[in-house]
């Protein structure tokens, strides 16, 4: 063995890396930036347990200001990780409760249209039937307007007949009794049917004398008299009615 072997031999043994900075793993990202760094702290461990192997031991290297740096850089990244990790949970549950928003927004537009074609239906049907109640109105208007037609022909007609009646009244004698000249009857030439037992009389007064007997007859058939505005009464028995001639 030569001297530099025997001198190697008596070194101590390097020491083992220390364990990497204790990591809370809560996320997949964080994990993801915790291995790189470990690696690189095993990586000096080993090259500083080569050398020392080699040559002699070196200081703890946790105490450099690169591990310092090194540290404090990962320190960083861990919270800035945390931090993005919060804000991408806020936003997955923002997105979460925008997509519920729009679901229901779509359920509203699809009962809205539903609404839209059943109002739709609706106005169409209440169009049918304004035009059903138009054409209806048409024509309760024109039977209406037939119907004051006729209104006013039975009227006029009513009026002729009335008119008639007491133009026939005015000119009859209704049968036997008393009637006075001006009052009930009007002076003017009648016809009678006479008969068996028709007896007529114009009278001058009615005190029943036979001084108030201006004329008078016995007719077996059809007779004709003529009352004289200045008689006072005629009188009629079993002849019937008499009409006015003039």
């Amino acid at each position: 063995m030569t001297e530099e072997g025997e001198h190697r031999s008596t070194l101590p043994p390097a020491p083992p890396p220390p364990p990497p900075p204790h990591v809370d793993e809560t996320t997949p990202a964080r994990r993801r930036w915790i291995w790189p760094v470990a690696a690189a702290v095993a990586a000096v461990a080993g090259v500083g347990a080569g050398y020392g192997i080699g040559v002699s031991t070196e200081p703890d290297y946790t105490g450099t200001d690169e591990y310092a740096a090194a540290q404090a850089a990962f320190d960083d990244r861990e919270s800035a990780l945390d931090e993005r990790s919060e804000e991408i949970d806020k936003a997955v549950s923002e997105l979460e409760e925008f997509r519920d928003e729009v679901e229901a927004l779509r359920d509203r537009a699809t009962e809205l249209d539903e609404r839209e074609t059943s109002l739709d239906e609706r106005s169409a049907e209440l169009d049918d039937r304004a035009d059903d109640l138009e054409t209806e109105a048409g024509e309760l208007e024109a039977r209406a307007s037939e119907l004051d037609d006729r209104v006013a022909a039975l009227d006029e007609r009513e009026e002729d007949i009335t008119a008639t009646e007491v133009e026939i009244q005015d000119n009859t004698i209704p049968g036997s009794g008393l009637f006075l000249v001006g009052e009930d009857i009007a002076p003017g030439q009648y016809r009678g049917g006479g008969g068996d037992m028709c007896y007529w009389a114009r009278l001058s007064g009615t005190g029943g004398e036979l001084g108030d007997i201006i004329a008078n007859d016995l007719p077996s058939g059809p007779t004709v008299v003529t009352i004289a505005a200045s008689d006072v009464a005629f009188e009629t028995k079993g002849c019937g009615e008499w009409t006015r001639l003039e």
